[in-house]
């Protein structure tokens, strides 16, 4: 035996996998129960569509692979985490100023490169009031040395991770971090608390630091009190936050669970909208338009203009409901728009990928385990986890409703299971469709089920049980973001520290 995969057994699973992916795009109908009156009936009404891109931008503090996924062909052993996972705001920082110093400008009064980069925002050719402050997009810059190039104009992210513009929704969330470090830092210097024996170059790397630290623990405090309780089953949490029980993984590898990072975890794409409005000036933009704008794919388009710029308020909760984009509700569903994008989030013609069938693709690359395997062995190791749901307490009961559900939903219609397919499905279900229609089956789409729940909360709140308790920045200069515990909070109390709180285009 080689341990080769026989031929047409990979042709049988992709095929399985292309007909599953095809129905993530068909299926707003398993909605229809959960319409409101103030919603459509695929939104969740418990997470504004920010919460979407914070998870995404904690996907790119945690995990950055060292193989691009199109390009792995199964070499799973040679995959490696560049991330230490323990929620350091490395997707914002990278490796500080010195090894990332293009995501970084020098202060007006020292050299050192203390402050992240943020671009002046682009004017359109409407008559708009002049924009204030200006610096409203994150650093762009040119790659090109002449004017050759045929799209001219800023072509590269200054980020340290250029991922975090993806999509004009990701780098706008990323202007919040960014204005939160350079405010936190000029409070810092404002009050004067470096040692008087540090020379000018130490006292500014302390600063930097002091910041770097007051900036993290604020995201991390978000993270635990804002982020978590709204996509864990609340049973789960209160699992491990209230009564405190150990983690089934209690040593100190330092390992990302393929189990998180192939599957789980990318939950957060079926939240995403078919459309966004994105402030009150401008009707709104769909999807592709959103994943489009970014320097790669449009530079001619940057930095932002007015129409880019986000008014928090159609996001998080911050004054009137009717005014939030809602996500959409968890489940076997995504939108529109997501059909063919490819491995930068733009489309393709000519091609029938889709965002779920990458998703599909990457857990089977990656040798994850099943679905029945993970059930027994929390079963075995935390009962009282599989006891809070009847999908998983009873496996035959749950590959037969999946069974039924399949055959009710998926059975028909164009790239059709069949019945062959919808058997294989019920008995081994790929782990990212089954924590999607978990999700859909145990909390009305509206949080992750009990399965999906326990896999995220292992990863995220175990590394933020492992780091220093929040007291941490206790000793450091008061910034007033200490309290800050939630998104809302901290998009008011940066408004109010920043002058945010009168910018035009609306912050708030």
């Amino acid at each position: 035996m080689n341990g080769t995969v026989p031929r047409d057994d990979i042709r049988r699973a992709d095929d399985l996998l292309t007909r599953l992916s095809h129905h993530f795009l068909f299926s707003d109908h398993i909605w229809d129960a959960y319409e409101g009156k103030k919603a459509e009936a695929w939104e969740n009404p418990d997470i504004p569509a920010g919460y979407t891109y914070l998870l995404q931008l904690v996907a790119h503090d945690l995990v950055q692979a060292s193989i691009v996924f199109p390009r792995m062909n199964r070499r799973v052993g040679e995959l490696r985490n560049h991330r230490t996972f323990a929620l350091d705001l490395d997707t914002l920082y990278g490796s500080g100023p010195a090894a990332c110093p293009h995501a970084y400008s020098t202060s007006t009064k020292f050299g050192f490169r203390s402050r992240l980069k943020l671009s002046r925002m682009r004017q359109s050719n409407k008559l708009v009031p002049a924009a204030k402050p200006a610096f409203r997009d994150i650093g762009r810059g040119y790659a090109h040395e002449d004017n050759s190039f045929p799209r001219n104009g800023p072509t590269e992210a200054l980020l340290a991770d250029p991922r975090n513009d993806d999509n004009a929704n990701i780098s706008q969330l990323l202007t919040v971090f960014i204005w939160l470090h350079n405010t936190v830092i000029e409070s810092i210097e404002a009050q004067g608390t470096v040692p008087p024996e540090y020379s000018q170059e130490v006292a500014e790397e302390y600063r930097f630091g002091q910041a770097r630290q007051i900036v993290t623990e604020t995201y991390r405090r978000i993270v635990r009190h804002d982020l978590l309780p709204r996509i864990l089953h609340p049973d789960v949490l209160r699992h491990y936050e209230t009564d405190k029980s150990p983690y089934l993984e209690t040593d100190a590898d330092e390992r990302m669970p393929m189990e998180f990072s192939h599957a789980a975890f990318r939950f957060g794409h079926a939240m995403i909208r078919p459309s966004y409005r994105l402030n009150t000036g401008h009707p709104g933009f769909s999807i592709g338009d959103i994943l489009r704008t970014n320097s790669l794919r449009e530079p001619y388009s940057m930095p932002l203009n007015e129409k880019w710029i986000v008014e928090w308020s159609r996001f998080f909760e911050l004054g009137d409901p009717s005014l939030v984009n809602l996500s959409r509700r968890i489940g076997p569903s995504l939108s529109s728009g997501l059909e063919v994008p490819d491995g930068f989030g733009f489309p393709l013609s000519g091609t029938t990928e889709t965002l779920a069938h990458r998703d599909l693709l990457r857990g089977a690359s990656a040798d994850l385990w099943s679905v029945p395997a993970l059930i027994a062995e929390i079963r075995m190791r935390k009962p009282g986890l599989i006891a809070m749901s009847p999908l998983l307490y009873d496996v035959t009961a749950m590959r037969t409703r999946l069974h039924e559900w399949l055959t009710a939903n998926w059975s028909s219609g164009g790239q059709a299971l069949s019945e062959c397919q919808i058997d294989t499905i019920a008995e081994d279900p790929p782990l990212f469709f089954f924590i999607l229609f978990e999700a859909m089956a145990e909390a009305d789409g509206r949080h992750l089920g009990v399965l999906g729940s326990t896999i995220v909360a292992e990863v995220l709140l175990r590394r933020l049980d492992s780091i220093a308790p929040e007291t941490g920045t206790a000793s450091y200069p008061a910034t007033g973001f200490e309290t800050v515990r939630t998104m809302p909070a901290l998009l008011r109390t940066l408004a109010e520290q920043s002058g945010l709180s009168t910018a035009s285009p609306s912050f708030l």
